[in-house]
């Protein structure tokens, strides 16, 4: 397809959202000392262009914003004189906020452009912009000088974030489906400015990698290149949602401060880029070390008093010594380069020689496979405008993905670390290019770079490490296993591959379903022999049964149900990411354990109460909500085990197991041998919640609180259960808790 042609079909389908980059970058404000990231100048193109107007006309209007909104910094004393003379200006800047806590609680703000750390904001203006208290985010600011006496200064009169309109990621899709996957991969390449003809595929391939982190959450990457392929240029223009930050790193700037309270850059973005890596500096390398074990792997960290969970992804931008290989050349004919030494992680700085921290990322991206950045390989052409498709980006972090299509597809055993690298990646391409797993080139675009991206981790884990790491992957397709018989059997269209629990009558197994690749989690009841009355059984069996009839994002998906003479067989998904239990430390004592974060519990907590209120709706009483109950399946948070639950208006099943409960979750009425009521449930989330926030189970953990969460939890703990509230309004008062 011609430029021309591949232009107006970009214009034919996407509308409003396109828009011309070499326009874009003809304007750009270069020749000052400013930069101006992509998805803002973009932006300004966007406010600035009127139906029908000539290129020239819009190339005027924007010239003309720019010298007026957008100064630059060696007109700053230039912008404080025109303020002392009482005028009123709107500027367009990237503007954060610090909160100084006091006698007198004050709050400044940063204006770039001027050098200002301690411009005066109204509170008011914060509460309707509170994301300029995670970070740095661009609008319209409108500024004076403000001469009163109690502390005077430059005072912020008002602030307009940029804000892309409310994006469809259905309507994203659809407009995805008018595109073949080679087109689609060059509009975003084109989108990322780059001209896709100047690449080959497997190029840019390599660069839609770069974008994995924006679509899925908590990834761990590094890209180990050449100076001038681009990298730090990507990340710095492509979305708000990124941070990219060089120099010196602390504990506290990464994970929290204990001094100021204020929780680290991970918390803030979706991804975190640490750039010019072979140079970075860690303070307190040992604490650094540990702390970032514990969040590659589970996304979880604790400092001082602070315990949080975050989905921020890790970046590292690294140069390497490389060489010029004699036959392989690029796209545009010229030599392409390659490691100089087979260990060249050793150019990262000490802290990264360590083998299990290396091994907790999980991918190497092949930057020397990527042309260094020549003036020619910048897109002229139509693309999708930056503010736009970071939206849609940042939408598709929690949007339902792809996971379970890609895992049976993959239908990967072996490794943990390999498989879950691998089945992570191959989603985050997946997104991106929007193709599944039945596509005939899904394995050539999605599976063999997933591969290559952690194998080139496993590389430097054996140069790091020979005796204790393997080259190669350690991971095996599931039919290879079957075909060796060295699975743990098989029942119905499922194999078993390994016992994950066991306990009385019941084993729990991951198992393959070989209809349709999926991974599963399967519990095999013995009824054999064993003190189990049919009652029992019938009770188990149905509330599954009803379960299977209430899909919900927040209760552990029921598969199939399975009896025979000797057995009966449940079959959910698998959850892959522990429990809320392990999250807290396990079985540790509870003055070892640290809390966690108000706003890491809120997101917690409000999907397990969701998926209570879709319980209590079909009338199902839990009975056993606990931290050990509550799953992590693809980072959303899952009610689980329904072992003694029970169906509210069943005679036959109300009171079968009317005494069992599990200490100090359940209610006292419950350990009484009451009859099931949806109370015991609230009385046991308001406990779980408790615990999440203060390390303690015990009941009075409620008491010492913060006013809003003591509010929230005493009623929900009280021992009369007529005095608790239903779920249904505990969701409300727990979203409009603020964090």
């Amino acid at each position: 397809m011609s430029n021309s042609a591949f232009d107006q079909k970009i214009q034919d389908v996407f509308g409003e959202f396109a828009i011309d980059k070499g326009l874009v970058r003809r304007l750009g404000a270069t020749g000052d000392d400013r930069h101006v990231p992509s998805y803002v100048m973009d932006w300004i193109v966007t406010h600035n262009a009127k139906s029908g107007q000539s290129t020239g006309s819009i190339e005027r209007a924007v010239r003309d914003f720019i010298a007026k909104h957008l100064p630059p910094k060696g007109e700053k004393e230039r912008i404080r004189f025109l303020l002392s003379q009482s005028e009123t200006l709107v500027l367009l800047d990237a503007i954060s906020v610090t909160v100084k806590l006091g006698k007198e609680i004050r709050y400044f703000a940063t204006i770039d452009c001027l050098d200002e750390s301690k411009a005066l904001i109204d509170p008011s203006i914060i509460e309707q912009n509170q994301a300029l208290l995670q970070g740095s985010t661009w609008g319209a600011v409108k500024i004076c000088y403000d001469g009163s006496p109690e502390g005077g200064g430059i005072r912020i009169m008002d602030f307009k974030p940029m804000q892309t309109g409310r994006i469809s990621l259905d309507v994203f899709r659809e407009c995805r489906e008018a595109f073949t996957v080679e087109e689609w991969l060059d509009l975003i390449v084109r989108t990322l400015g780059y001209e896709p003809a100047m690449y080959a595929e497997t190029e840019k391939l390599w660069m839609l990698c770069r974008l994995i982190p924006l679509v899925q959450n908590r990834m761990n990457l590094m890209e180990l290149a050449p100076p001038g392929s681009g990298k730090s240029y990507l990340y710095n223009n492509v979305s708000r949602h990124v941070w990219l930050t060089a120099g010196e790193i602390t504990p506290a700037v990464l994970f929290y401060n204990r001094q100021s309270k204020s929780p680290g850059l991970l918390t803030r973005f979706d991804v975190l880029v640490l750039d010019e890596a072979q140079s970075l500096r860690f303070s307190n390398v040992a604490e650094m070390q540990a702390q970032l074990k514990g969040y590659l792997e589970q996304g979880v960290y604790a400092r001082g008093e602070c315990r949080a969970t975050a989905e921020c992804g890790l970046v590292l931008l690294a140069n390497i010594d490389l060489q010029q290989q004699a036959v392989r050349r690029y796209k545009n004919g010229k030599p392409m380069f390659a490691p100089a030494r087979p260990d060249y992680i050793r150019r990262l700085p000490e802290l990264f020689h360590e083998s299990p921290t290396v091994d907790r990322f999980h991918g190497i991206i092949p930057g020397w496979e990527i042309p260094p950045f020549e003036t020619q390989q910048q897109a002229d052409g139509l693309g999708l405008k930056a503010d736009y498709f970071a939206e849609v980006c940042h939408g598709m972090r929690t949007a339902p993905d792809m996971a379970h299509g890609v895992r049976a597809r993959l239908r990967l055993a072996g490794s943990k670390r390999d498989c879950a690298a691998i089945e992570r990646l191959a989603c985050g391409l997946a997104k991106l290019l929007l193709i599944k797993p039945d596509h005939p080139r899904f394995d050539e675009l999605v599976v063999h770079p997933a591969h290559e991206l952690r194998r080139l981790v496993r590389t430097q884990l054996h140069a790091l490490d020979p005796q204790g790491y393997s080259p190669v992957l350690q991971i095996e397709r599931f039919e290879s296993l079957i075909q060796r018989g060295t699975t743990l059997g098989r029942i119905s269209d499922y194999e078993l591959l390994e016992e994950i629990g066991h306990g009385g009558m019941a084993s729990v197994y991951k198992a393959l379903d070989t209809r349709t690749g999926d991974v599963v989690a399967i519990k095999r009841v013995r009824t054999e022999g064993a003190e189990l009355d049919e009652r029992a059984i019938r009770r188990e069996i149905d509330i599954y049964t009803r379960l299977q009839e209430i899909p919900h994002d927040h209760l552990l998906e029921v598969k199939a149900i399975f009896r025979d003479p000797g057995s009966y067989a449940l079959v959910t998904e698998f959850a892959e990411g522990g429990s809320l239990w392990d999250l807290m430390g396990g079985d540790m004592a509870d003055e070892d354990r640290v809390a966690l974060d108000e706003a890491t519990v809120k997101t917690i907590s409000l999907q397990v109460i969701g998926g209570l209120v879709a319980l209590h709706e079909n009338d199902i009483v839990h009975r056993d909500i606990k931290p050990q109950n509550v799953l992590q399946c693809d980072d959303v948070w899952k009610i689980a085990d329904f072992g003694i639950s029970k169906l509210m208006n069943n005679p036959v099943t109300g009171y079968t197991f009317q005494g069992a409960h599990t200490v100090p979750w359940a209610p006292p009425e419950q350990i009484e041998g009451a009859t099931a009521h949806p109370s015991a449930d609230v009385y046991a989330w308001g406990r779980v919640t408790a615990f999440l926030l203060t390390g303690k189970t015990a009941k009075d953990a409620v008491r010492a609180l913060p006013k809003p969460w003591k509010d929230l939890l005493t009623p929900c703990t009280d021992v009369v259960p007529e005095n608790r509230p239903d779920a249904g309004a505990l969701q409300v008062q727990l979203a409009k808790i603020a964090c």
